[in-house]
């Protein structure tokens, strides 16, 4: 579980990131930020219907998304909110190894971590 001053939860919040902010995506992952003005970097999660029709699909998907983003809470950059949207192509089964790499690819891109040398 991610702490809850890091988890996004509002609706408002939500739709917040989906108003203004900056899109970015790699494979099945792709998620939307915008500064916060707080501390502390907040990350949400979006698995829709498209994704599965089964809830317990949609469930897992987001547990294997909180353990990867748990990883890089430290790493995030500082004062953001972040939408992470995650989605399937037909009869594609998503694997939890390869989920992390573009979860860590599409981070780059966005410039929210940086590489470590």
């Amino acid at each position: 579980m991610l702490p809850f001053k890091n988890r996004l939860v509002k609706g408002k919040d939500f739709e917040r990131i989906q108003r203004g902010g900056r899109y970015f995506s790699h494979g099945n992952i792709a998620l939307k930020f915008i500064p916060n003005g707080l501390e502390d970097t907040r990350v949400g999660f979006s698995v829709g219907l498209r994704f599965s029709k089964l809830a317990v699909a949609r469930n897992q998907a987001k547990g294997m998304l909180r353990d990867i983003f748990r990883g890089y809470l430290n790493k995030l950059k500082k004062g953001q909110d972040i939408d992470v949207i995650i989605r399937k192509r037909e009869g594609e089964k998503i694997k939890a190894p390869k989920l992390a790499e573009e979860v860590e690819i599409v981070l780059l891109k966005a410039g929210l971590i940086e590489i470590k040398k």
